[in-house]
């Protein structure tokens, strides 16, 4: 399994996509991963239907809304109250608690 996080994306994504080929057994160009880069950066997806398919949806329809908003890393804590932080991690500790990924990647 490969376990890729947002923010470590965020940060050098075509190292990311270098790694997902190399997991994946393919062997990418440079101008692939670029390529990849370009479409898969942030401000290229909120206007691409494969990754915002309520763009496909006809104009008034309540479908059509976008699912991508800032692509900002930390930017939930500009959605979440306090208490639905808290609320959150509770649910977080009770399904995830007695794994290590969280752990293993915060050291």
């Amino acid at each position: 399994m490969l376990l890729l996080h947002y923010e470590d994306m965020h940060q050098d994504l075509t190292t990311h996509i270098r790694r997902l080929g190399e997991f994946l057994g393919k062997d990418l160009s440079s101008h692939a991963v670029e390529e990849i880069a370009t479409h898969c950066a942030f401000p290229s997806m909120p206007a691409n239907a494969l990754t915002n398919p309520g763009l496909t949806e006809p104009e008034g329809s309540l479908r059509r809304f976008r699912r991508l908003r800032k692509g900002i890393v930390g930017d939930w804590q500009n959605h979440f109250t306090d208490d639905q932080n808290r609320r959150f991690n509770v649910v977080w500790d009770q399904k995830m608690g007695a794994t290590t990924l969280w752990h293993s990647y915060a050291q």
